[in-house]
């Protein structure tokens, strides 16, 4: 499998970790609570009510170098490890459920619903659009994309103190076999980092929001920071290579981390309306780009939130994306992520279109024919703003022409330039309009028809 790597949080601000308060314990690894003494208290009772085994009061008081085991001193602390004590669990629940979700448990497979507990060890699975949502114990939120496998590993509550009103500690910890999660991990006492296990690295973050990947690919683990701040701890190799927000570290076995900037979000065009059942495209601007942008993954779904997807396909940049044929009418959303050469998902950009019927809709294009232009209403400038299809793009020069009846018997507007792209003031009226442009050499395209 080769030499795991792990991305530990590196700012202390977001949340706190017990620490191991014996001489020369700051590096002390393993996980465990700093329990605070209180009057009364005796390692006996402690032992009895808080630790697995009524004998494991012994190795607590090795561990803490204990003169006089039976002479505790109110406000005087002792470090107890995880592995010692008794603890609370508070389950994962699955708070949203969209498309084939199912659990794996010891005896079977069952399909799963929002309200649904997720038990230690059990594995959850979504399909190839489907997504879930689950909130951990701590309160973290955890999104799973489509075509993933993961498990809860860690759901642990651990005292700090016998007194009731005492701060807890928590434990969480998750296991992505398969597919991409993102994480918002909520800032609360930890005896350890939220920690994701992939096969070949652990992500360990307190107090912040990252994605991370697990497949086959060069980079069999990636990790993209979008709140907070993380370190690549890489065993021998690197340690504590920090990972800031808006940045990714790519990860794999006997090969050092790649930590680069996350690409900007790709500029995308698509017009506010599609037809129903026509090949609509959008697609990314691959001039200039802000940032290096290897290719674009296109999401669409029936809500911003890309819960209720119907479509997840990746294409290279400049290349375009058709919306599925098949697509129903009604209102849409287009989530469009830029992807670098590491294969890192950088920021998004979201667009909301209507599919509309097919009764509002020009004819579709003939064989042989130019498609028809795309159209958009800019009401910050009054104006329309047409586009040549990218199939139809040339050096070649294009007429264009803006009527008021699909005969073009009343053209008002037209105009010759080699441009792809007009932008054209709206005549006074609001009403119907229809457009088409014609190439050198080439017959009318298609007419697309816009209100306004």
């Amino acid at each position: 499998m080769g030499t795991a790597c792990a991305l530990v949080l590196a700012c202390a601000a977001a949340g706190a970790q017990a620490a191991d308060p014996r001489p020369g314990g700051s590096s002390h690894r393993e996980p465990g609570v700093r329990f605070v003494i209180t009057s009364g208290d005796t390692l006996s009772h402690i032992s009895q009510q808080f630790l697995v085994a009524s004998s494991a009061w012994t190795e607590v008081a090795h561990i803490n170098h204990l003169a006089d085991p039976h002479r505790l001193r109110p406000g005087q602390t002792l470090w107890i490890p995880a592995r010692l004590m008794r603890s609370g669990s508070q389950p994962a629940m699955v708070t949203a459920a969209s498309g084939p979700v199912r659990v794996i448990t010891a005896t079977g497979e069952l399909p799963v619903s929002a309200g649904q507990a997720l038990l230690v060890g059990q594995e959850l699975v979504t399909g190839a659009l489907a997504t879930a949502t689950l909130r951990l114990g701590d309160g973290s939120l955890v999104e799973i994309q489509p075509g993933s496998r993961t498990q809860v590993t860690a759901n642990r509550v651990l005292p700090t103190s016998t007194r009731a009103d005492a701060p807890s500690l928590f434990i969480s910890g998750l296991r992505l076999l398969q597919g991409s999660i993102e994480v918002l991990a909520t800032k609360v006492l930890r005896a350890t980092p939220l920690a994701v296990e992939t096969p070949t690295a652990v992500i360990g973050v307190r107090g912040t929001r990252y994605r991370v990947h697990a497949d086959g690919s060069a980079y069999p683990t990636r990790a993209e920071v979008l709140e907070g701040r993380v370190a690549v701890d890489q065993g021998q190799r690197v340690r504590d290579l920090p990972v800031d927000a808006l940045q990714g570290a790519a990860m794999a076995p006997q090969r050092a981390p790649q930590v680069v900037r996350l690409p900007a979000a790709p500029q995308v065009t698509l017009p506010d309306t599609v037809c129903a059942g026509r090949d609509w495209r959008i697609t990314p601007d691959s001039a200039n780009p802000p940032s290096p942008i290897a290719a674009s993954q296109i999401v669409i779904s029936r809500d911003p939130q890309a819960h209720q997807i119907v479509s997840v396909q990746r294409v290279a940049q400049g290349q375009s994306y058709a919306v599925p044929a098949d697509l129903p009418p009604g209102p849409w959303y287009a989530t469009v992520i830029s992807v670098n050469d590491l294969g890192l998902l950088g920021l998004s950009r979201s667009l909301q279109f209507v599919a509309a019927p097919p009764e509002r809709c020009a004819p579709a294009a003939p064989e042989g024919i130019d498609p028809a232009p795309s159209v958009r209403w800019l009401s910050s400038t009054l104006s329309l703003q047409v586009d040549v299809p990218t199939a139809a793009q040339s050096a070649q020069p294009a007429q264009v022409v803006i009527a008021r009846d699909p005969d073009f018997r009343q053209p008002l507007f037209s105009q010759t330039t080699a441009s792809p792209r007009w932008i054209i003031g709206a005549p006074g009226t609001s009403g119907t309009l229809y457009v088409r442009y014609q190439r050198a050499g080439h017959a009318p395209s298609a007419v697309a028809r816009v209100m306004y």
